[in-house]
């Protein structure tokens, strides 16, 4: 834990010790929840910065918010280190270690590397397609789908405390959530902003949030007692206007999510209209940033909306900087704060754990007891 300490932030530490052996590579592949990116990539650059044959990549164009990363470097002399990251989603990345599935996909551990972020952002080379030993969660693996195999906790306990935030689209008001009328429009698209303000508008409000394999959705879900495995309707920006974070964003027109078809964004659900959801908290920040003023909602005629998403605290800091940045709504009567938190307020929050298979290598224990 001393290296979280000493970054003062609620951030994963990355530490290994191998084998002492130029041609010896310890290469740890982590998953899981998207909503803590910024903590573990903010670390990690952190940890790697200044090593010897340091280097790191990242898909986008923000280090920090990175869902797909790659760094690598000599922890101590001798001993060469590579450490991937592949975030989509608590529920997802349980999945993956519970199944031992092989198709999460990394940046290719042979990639060049660079030391600045003009070398890093926006890498679109190879990628390969492994297995991950150790995923981030934000909820407990009990509360998912993927129960068996046991995974390990890290030291036994959580290892932070993630929040997460209700925000309108740019352009609307602030809402006050509570339980009843979160499970109300979760389940009844287009009920009245009235409902949540009592301020006589009648402009129609839809749900934007995530896949069902997202911890941030099912913390969501089983705080508000709408139920983790009670399906959701939720909508996505279809056809859109102008560069998405910026001034000129604007949604034309929105749709709940499909049944079917290649939308890279999105996760679907065969089974269930509209259960589906974006992949990344990142994603529905940018359908929040969103104009929203003349919108045809599943083709009919265009008209004012208001979107109403969810995400965790470093997604919502984050579209704080967008052109058209989304509006923080409050949870039961009460804002977010650090404090709000601590005291007992503000619920709308969840344990993060940091989660691995049985078996792992000497190396990667070695890791997680550093850690």
């Amino acid at each position: 834990m001393k290296f979280i300490s000493k970054l003062a932030v609620a951030a994963l530490a990355m530490m290994a010790v191998g084998q002492a052996s130029a041609a010896t590579t310890t290469i740890i592949n982590i998953t899981g929840a998207t909503s803590f990116r910024t903590a573990v990539n903010t670390a990690l650059l952190a940890q790697f910065n200044g090593k010897t044959n340091w280097g790191y990549l990242y898909t986008g164009t923000s280090q920090t918010g990175s869902s797909k990363a790659l760094y690598k470097g000599e922890l101590s002399t001798g001993n060469l280190y590579i450490i991937r990251t592949s975030f989509s989603g608590s529920g997802t990345g349980i999945q993956k270690l519970t199944s031992g599935a092989t198709d999460v996909n990394f940046i290719d551990s042979n990639a060049t590397t660079a030391t600045t972020d003009a070398g890093a952002k926006s890498y679109a080379g190879t990628t390969q397609n492994t297995s991950a030993r150790v995923s981030l969660s934000d909820v407990y693996q009990g509360t998912t789908a993927f129960k068996t195999p046991s995974l390990v906790e890290a030291g036994g306990t959580p290892i932070a405390v993630a929040g997460f935030k209700f925000l309108t689209n740019f352009g609307s008001p602030s809402l006050n959530i509570t339980n009843q009328n979160f499970a109300a429009i979760a389940a009844n698209p287009g009920l009245p902003v009235n409902l949540f303000n009592g301020l006589g508008s009648t402009t129609p409000v839809y749900l934007v949030g995530r896949d069902n394999g997202s911890g941030t959705r099912l913390t969501v879900l089983a705080e508000t007692g709408y139920g983790v495995n009670t399906p959701v309707v939720q909508y996505y920006n279809s056809t859109t206007t102008g560069t998405a974070k910026a001034a000129d964003y604007a949604a034309t027109g929105i749709a709940f999510i499909p049944t079917t078809g290649g939308i890279s964004t999105l996760t679907l659900d065969a089974g269930n209209p509209g259960n589906g959801g974006y992949t990344s908290g990142g994603d529905v920040a940018i359908a929040l940033a969103a104009d929203t003023t003349s919108v045809s909602v599943d083709g009919g005629a265009a008209g004012p909306v208001t979107l109403l998403g969810y995400m965790g605290t470093a997604d919502a800091a984050t579209a704080a900087g967008y052109g058209r940045p989304p509006v923080l709504c409050t949870y039961n009567g009460v804002a977010f704060s650090d404090a709000a938190i601590q005291n007992g307020q503000y619920t709308m929050w969840g344990y993060e754990h940091l989660y691995s298979v049985t078996g792992l290598s000497s190396a990667e224990n070695t890791w997680l007891t550093a850690f």
